[in-house]
């Protein structure tokens, strides 16, 4: 069995959960130069700089800890009938890199193939959403000062070298929110001083400062940034019902931000009938709408539909059939209401007598559709595997 995305971030997985997930940075030197070739190449990023027509915000500019204005490297162009004023002009942005800016591309997962799957199977081991942005930086630069971010990241060496150094905490366990303003000037000393070679992995916790530069070599890397379910996410997934409590939905006492004496008398009441109302939740509940936001939040990666599709009607009992990588399916059965497959951006509900069929071949790598024999007659086995091939979940084996 191959390396799973997240061994080749961490290593053992086992270890790296219970020493350093969330408590302290790790640097992991790679196994080889092109251990990410398959995910991203500077070759890659300089056909995506020149070739795709992109747009801002996809693209930005950083030099020395400031961010560059759009309208130092952006172009007006015409699409049809309208007019675009936000397109990147690949030669300003050279210009600017071959002065000192760092080139950075934004959400890079949501359009580069290889990255799509890199995240989602790391998302898929997490249980927690990622996004992904790259950074190229000329020699002797610097893009951003140091900083810490509110979310844990993976820095992934795809070209050239790096120094990077990591700090202690600025804060613990920073939301989105909290982030610090103004500059750094004394960090304190270095937890790992380190050159990034292209291989190596870069783990660092949410709230670590850390800064980077390039010296002789141009750097390119991959920042995949975490962004964790946290127990305030708890919290607001318990208070999404309060609005349906009544003695929360009372009105305060008039006149309370005059002479609030009245207001702290009642606050102490207020919040023991909130303990027992919020005591009283079944935690399993609680549970369950939490798992099913991240389920209902990761959509298909769709690489290849439009040949599913055409190719719909080649379907029959010989065909082999297999899950889409990097498909999701939550299955939240509900015997009054039947069978619903979370599948990311999309429900589908099913009749609850489907809940074997649909456990048995989401049990399976691949199978070919005459295998559901024991459980549905061949026209209704053929009229399950479409659908799910067209709402993403499944895909035909089409080669050979």
């Amino acid at each position: 069995m191959g390396t799973t995305a997240f061994e080749r971030c961490v290593g053992d997985v086992g270890g790296f959960l219970d020493h350093y997930w969330g408590q302290a940075p790790l640097h992991r030197p790679g196994s080889g130069t092109d251990a990410f070739a398959d995910v991203l190449t500077l070759e890659d990023i300089d056909s995506l700089l020149a070739e795709r027509g992109l747009r801002f915000p996809a693209l930005r500019l950083v030099k020395d800890g400031a961010t560059l204005a759009p309208s130092t490297y952006t172009k007006r162009a015409r699409l049809q009938s309208r007019n675009l004023d936000d397109v990147i002009d690949p030669g300003r942005v050279y210009e600017h890199f071959s002065q000192g800016a760092t080139i950075v591309l934004q959400a890079l997962h949501r359009y580069w193939s290889p990255l799509s799957h890199f995240c989602r199977e790391l998302e898929l081991a997490l249980t927690h959403p990622v996004q992904v942005n790259v950074y190229l930086t000329p020699p002797s630069s610097r893009g951003l000062d140091i900083h810490y971010d509110t979310h844990d990241v993976f820095v992934l060496q795809v070209s050239g070298v790096k120094h990077w150094a990591v700090y202690g905490e600025a804060i613990h366990y920073p939301l989105a929110h909290q982030k610090r303003e103004g500059k750094i000037t004394d960090p304190g000393e270095a937890q790992i001083d380190v050159e990034l070679k292209p291989g190596d992995c870069l783990y660092i916790p949410r709230g670590f400062l850390h800064g980077a530069e390039t010296v002789e070599r141009e750097s390119a890397h991959l920042t995949i940034g975490i962004l964790s379910y946290t127990w305030r996410d708890v919290i607001d997934a318990l208070m999404g019902d309060v609005d349906h409590q009544v003695f929360l939905r009372e009105s305060l006492p008039p006149g309370f931000a005059r002479a609030n004496e009245k207001l702290l008398e009642q606050i102490p009441a207020k919040l023991q009938e909130f303990a027992r109302w919020a005591g009283g939740r079944d935690p399993q509940e609680i549970a369950d709408k939490l798992t099913r936001k991240f389920w209902a939040s990761r959509p298909p990666v769709l690489t290849g539909q439009l040949q599913q599709i055409l190719n719909l009607d080649q379907l029959d009992d010989s065909s082999l059939v297999r899950r889409r990588r990097g498909a999701t399916c939550h299955v939240d059965i509900k015997r009054d209401d039947g069978l619903t497959l979370l599948l990311g951006d999309r429900t589908l509900h099913l009749p609850a007598s489907l809940e074997p069929v649909v456990r048995y071949l989401l049990g399976r790598a691949e199978f070919r559709i005459e295998e559901l024999g024991d459980h549905l007659d061949a026209g209704s086995r053929l009229v399950l595997v479409r659908r799910l091939i067209k709402e993403g979940l499944l895909e035909q084996d089409l080669g050979g």
